[in-house]
């Protein structure tokens, strides 16, 4: 039993990593993604799994990631609550598998969409770059490289 036992904890660092569960979000969601990061800033990003351009943005934030491995990414899937399992998948293929993750629950999308932001319309992708304070800037279409890396080099100053 004991040889069992230190041969399966001998193949355990072998083992994928875990991804993260994919969440319902509804419309109290974000506040309870920024209420878990008190004075953390953190990168919310928006997506679909049929946007081309949300995939090429995912390839830099898993660069950026690999880079600053503290660095606190949310993805928000804006497909509804079946494609959870496909969305996981997307993320873990892209090397974000182990990042927080959402996809819009039952509410209306509008809905959730306001809950974001007021102004956002639904374009994809959509990032939204949350300072220390958690006031965010938000930024419609591919991230710029420049714009995320100025942004990380103020959030540095933040983590913990």
């Amino acid at each position: 039993m004991r040889l069992v036992l230190l041969a399966l904890l001998c193949l355990l660092p072998l083992a994928p990593a875990r991804a993260a569960e994919t969440k319902h979000f509804d419309s109290a969601s974000l506040e309870t993604i920024r209420s878990a990061r008190p004075g953390r800033p953190f990168a919310l990003v928006l997506w679909s799994l049929d946007c081309s351009h949300c995939r090429e943005e995912m390839k830099l934030l898993a660069r950026a990631k690999r880079r600053h491995p503290r660095l606190d990414l949310v993805f928000v899937s804006t497909d509804g609550p079946d494609a959870a399992a496909e969305v996981a998948r997307t993320l873990a293929t892209a090397g974000l598998g182990s990042a927080e993750s959402w996809v819009f629950g039952a509410e209306a999308p509008e809905k959730l969409r306001w809950s974001i932001d007021r102004k956002w319309r639904g374009e994809l992708p959509r990032t939204y770059l949350y300072d220390a304070a958690h006031q965010a800037t938000g930024i419609s279409g591919r991230l710029p490289r420049e714009r995320l890396s100025a942004w990380l080099e103020e959030a540095k100053r933040f983590r913990r």
